[in-house]
């Protein structure tokens, strides 16, 4: 029997909808063991392959591979950071006026006791962070002068994945080495065949 387009098009997105569900279910828990291995490992290994053994040694499935995230500098203790900050010259004091206190400060900023009409705020450049020696976080040295920076503590990147591969002409070496389709081979839930 020859099947028809539509038909071909309705069995291809059930097969879709039953391989997204598999690998929404799966995903997180392969990348889980996957960051474990990765943290437990005195190697770190970054990238893990996944494949069948066949004649050749083994045919590759696919791939996933462990992104790390740059880490930061985060400030910990704003007043020793700010003091810092301004003694150096990297952050640029502005004053801001609390907008209930305009009036009051716009007739009497030079008379004494308005201290508390307003506060400073340091603003830092966007690139602020290019400012530090590159020490994977061991302290927050400025480069710029080799002197360590009060108020800060490192904020380790994240770690996350990315899968590569996984092409058709893969699944269908993984189908010769199984010797049946991955389609239909109880592999893939039924979810899909609604």
């Amino acid at each position: 029997m020859e099947l028809t387009n539509g038909q071909k098009f309705a069995l291809a997105r059930a097969m879709k909808k039953s391989a997204e569900e598999l690998e929404n279910e799966l995903r997180p828990i392969v990348d889980r063991e996957v960051l474990d291995e990765y943290l437990n490992s005195p190697q770190h290994p970054d990238r893990v392959t996944f494949a069948f053994a066949n004649e050749n040694g083994f045919a590759e499935v696919g791939r996933l591979t462990i992104k790390k995230g740059k880490g930061s500098w985060v400030v910990a203790d704003p007043d020793a950071f700010n003091a810092w900050a301004l003694e150096a010259g990297v952050a640029i004091p502005s004053m801001y006026i609390y907008p209930h206190r305009v009036a009051e400060c716009a007739k009497a900023l030079d008379a004494a006791g308005l201290q508390s009409a307003y506060y400073i705020k340091n603003d830092l450049p966007k690139d602020f962070q290019k400012g530090f020696a590159d020490n994977n976080g061991a302290a927050p040295v400025w480069a710029a002068t080799g002197e360590v920076v009060d108020g800060l503590e490192w904020a380790p990147g994240k770690l996350s994945t990315m899968v590569t591969g996984c092409t058709m002409k893969q699944v269908k070496e993984a189908e010769r080495v199984l010797g049946a389709p991955i389609i239909g081979s109880g592999l893939l839930p039924d979810g899909g065949a609604k």
